[in-house]
């Protein structure tokens, strides 16, 4: 079954890799974890996990991506992460919802 959580807090990691550019940033909800993890292009994306026993997600991006998923995070709020476990492999989504027009950023 599909479920929001509300991301609570975030850690962000970039790293060389080896000389392949690559980063990581965690994403802490009351009660699961999603990692995102970001990786070189020239690499093949592995499918997207979610343990339900732990409630730990995994999610695979190019790291040209790494810089909105932060812009998001540190200019928006609140932040919300859309789950989806049961299908094959598991998708997630990153957004804001219900956030005023024109908050004079």
């Amino acid at each position: 079954m599909p479920f929001t959580r509300t991301v609570q807090k975030y850690d962000a990691f970039l790293c060389p890799n080896g000389g392949k550019a690559g980063g990581r940033i965690i994403l802490y909800c009351s009660d699961c974890v999603l990692n995102l993890i970001f990786m070189d292009p020239s690499a093949t994306l592995p499918p997207n996990s979610f343990d339900v026993a732990t409630k730990i997600g995994f999610a695979y991006q190019p790291v040209s991506q790494y810089m909105n998923f932060i812009d998001l995070l540190r200019n928006e709020k609140p932040i919300y992460t859309n789950f989806t476990p049961e299908v094959t492999p598991p998708t997630f989504e990153i957004n804001c919802q219900n956030e005023p027009t024109g908050e004079g950023e």
